[in-house]
């Protein structure tokens, strides 16, 4: 699997102790890389994490699913000397003892990754379903990974336009030097920006719930938590807005002007 193989060669010999953007940034690809895995190895249903640890360590990727409902796996992908990959089996999602521990260590061993795990399970690829599209829509939970890559411009635009807002005041205890709460909104423009281009996948997405980082909700629940204004500042960016009613708006802010 070629994203088992580019984690690989990312993780060699790269230092992630006392390094914490260099560890946002693995447990980021990492967990990319194991949702990836999980299709890849059909999996009926899964969960992938990461463990921290502390800043002296790089942190655990962990990857637990079942083919049916007698056999699964688990596997965590860290660093010791060099990358590896400790796998073993598991009864159901709860097991986390399972049979014994298996490793690979090596960049052929995380190539047949796959491969070794569909022996050690006991179980034929060409006859697993594998996960629902369904199912695979709700992976991305996390705003941050619905919004995907995006041009540092756009982003700082958005951010300086709620940044401003908030200068003015306090509401509901964002303040203007709260980065967290702001980063969320501007993520959230930047993933509606890119995701929806249509009236019903609108209300779907934000009625979608998301993990932020104040913690889990909506879109529409973020942005219901401030002012109007907040709401004015997500539709321009994230163009929501039909022509017609953005030239409306613009000749409202005229006529306010003058």
């Amino acid at each position: 699997m070629k994203d088992l193989i580019l984690l690989y060669k990312w993780m060699d010999g790269r230092t992630f102790t006392y390094n914490q953007e260099a560890k946002d940034r693995f447990k980021e690809r990492g967990l990319a890389t194991m949702r990836k895995l999980a299709k890849h190895l059909k999996l009926k249903e899964f969960k992938a994490s990461f463990n921290p640890g502390g800043i002296a360590v790089p942190g655990d990727l962990g990857l637990m699913g079942m083919f049916n409902d007698e056999v699964g796996i688990y596997i965590k992908i860290s660093q010791g000397r060099g990358p590896e990959c400790m796998f073993r089996t598991i009864k159901n999602m709860k097991d986390y003892s399972g049979g014994s521990n298996n490793w690979a260590q090596t960049e052929v061993d995380f190539k047949r990754l796959p491969s070794l795990i569909h022996r050690l399970c006991g179980v034929n690829p060409v006859d697993l379903v594998g996960v629902k599209p369904k199912n695979l829509e709700g992976v991305a939970t996390s705003i941050k990974q619905k919004t995907g890559k995006f041009k540092q411009e756009e982003y700082d635009s958005i951010y300086s336009a709620y940044q401003k807002h908030f200068s003015n005041g306090n509401y509901f205890g964002v303040g203007g030097g709260s980065h967290d709460r702001i980063d969320d909104l501007t993520l959230a423009t930047l993933a509606y920006n890119k995701h929806v281009k249509t009236k019903k996948e609108g209300e779907e997405f934000l009625n979608q719930k998301f993990t932020f980082t104040g913690g889990k909700g909506t879109i529409s629940s973020l942005l219901n938590c401030y002012r109007d204004l907040i709401w004015e500042i997500f539709n321009q960016y994230s163009n929501r807005y039909e022509i017609e009613d953005l030239w409306m708006y613009e000749e409202h802010e005229e006529e306010e002007e003058a």
